[in-house]
């Protein structure tokens, strides 16, 4: 009898063992060990705890394999089966991962550039509220990258993100009120944009809020303070704000202090939207932001860019006024080109108008599309 019950109590013990050994670990507990796995650098044993969960439809371990086999982790490196992971997992959600998917497929990092899929993620971050998505989406509009072109669109996603204060969409807004392309001339408006996102440390921002202020549009002169905003762009590298602080030192129309001394108030004056933005002229990021579809007219090419750059703030009479870099038989040059219109009739129209000096240099029309590359 006692030997029966030790038996029974045996068989017992080893039935509730079997028990516990056959019970199977949930899916957290295998992502648990997947991560550790992978972060000890054991990608093959990780990849083989991953793999069945991606396939069931975690999300996370999707990102783990996507990862694992665009950085061949593992695995042998395949770009396009990492994209498939990435894809689903995103299409569950996360806008990080879909934002940079979008911003892959849009620059062609690591796979081939494809409008289509960029505009697809891009809609989806930015219908999540990211800012940065409605931000870029808003240029894909002006490009017509993977959409039509459509600017009304554009304008409305680069409020959206400005409203979240992303210094960049203020800076698009404000670029767009100085240029009358896309929104109409307002000069306050872009001052108040401009400053928004140079109190974020933007330096296109500073370098345009100091050319207004220095100029007088949209707000009073004031070239102490025009001064603040091209030495804080100056700082950053900006190098037309480098270039005008330089002319101003060099005419002495102030003396570099700490603190600065305030001059002699000027008379106010008072901006008007047929007065175009002085001295401003835009470099090769206004360029790029311009539709692809629109015309422009060149006006000179020199492989002296300060020169160049003098000269079209010497031509005050035409706005907007950009230049840009161009590789040409082997020589950096730069091109400097006037207005950004709808339709080459419209560009034809304005090269008829030009002044007689720029017509000696047989300027011409083209279209941005043979600028953004």
């Amino acid at each position: 009898m006692k030997r029966t019950c030790q038996q029974l109590l045996l068989g017992l013990c080893l039935g509730f063992g079997s028990l516990a050994y056959g019970q199977s670990e949930t899916s957290a507990q295998q992502f648990i060990r997947g991560q550790q796995a992978y972060q000890t650098n054991d990608y093959e044993r990780a990849r083989k705890v991953f793999q069945p969960l991606a396939e069931a439809g975690n999300s996370k371990a999707q990102i783990y394999m996507g990862s694992m086999y665009d950085r061949g982790l593992g695995v042998e490196r395949d770009i396009k089966r990492a994209f498939y992971w990435f894809e689903k997992s995103a299409e569950q959600g996360g806008v990080k991962l879909q934002y940079d998917l979008a911003l892959r497929y849009l620059y062609g990092k690591g796979v081939a550039r494809d409008y289509n899929k960029a505009h697809y993620w891009m809609q989806k971050a930015a219908d999540a509220g990211a800012p940065q998505a409605q931000y870029n989406l808003g240029l894909m509009y002006v490009r017509g990258n993977g959409v039509e072109a459509d600017n009304d669109k554009a304008v409305e996603l680069f409020r959206l993100a400005a409203d979240k204060n992303l210094r960049d969409a203020q800076y698009a807004l404000g670029l767009a009120h100085i240029t009358g392309q896309i929104m109409p001339l307002d000069y306050a408006e872009a001052y108040r944009l401009f400053r928004l996102s140079a109190e974020q440390g933007y330096p296109s921002a500073q370098y345009n809020l100091a050319a207004l202020t220095e100029s007088g549009e949209g707000t009073e002169v004031d070239m102490d303070e025009a001064i603040i905003w091209y030495r804080k762009a100056a700082e950053q590298g900006h190098q037309l704000a480098r270039e005008r602080l330089g002319e101003l030192e060099d005419t002495s129309v102030f003396t570099p202090q700490p603190v600065m001394v305030k001059q002699s108030a000027p008379q106010a004056r008072t901006a008007t939207m047929s007065t175009p933005a002085a001295k401003i002229v835009h470099d090769e990021n206004w360029v790029k932001s311009q539709p692809a579809s629109n015309y422009t007219i060149q006006i000179s090419v020199s492989q002296d860019k300060q020169k160049l750059i003098a000269w079209l703030r010497s031509q005050q009479s035409l706005a907007p006024l950009a230049y840009f870099p161009q590789q040409q038989n082997g020589k950096v040059v730069y091109k400097a080109i006037y207005g950004s219109f709808a339709d080459q009739a419209a560009a034809q129209k304005a090269l008829r108008k030009l002044p007689e000096k720029l017509v000696k240099q047989k300027p011409w029309v083209r279209v941005f599309a043979s600028f953004h590359g």
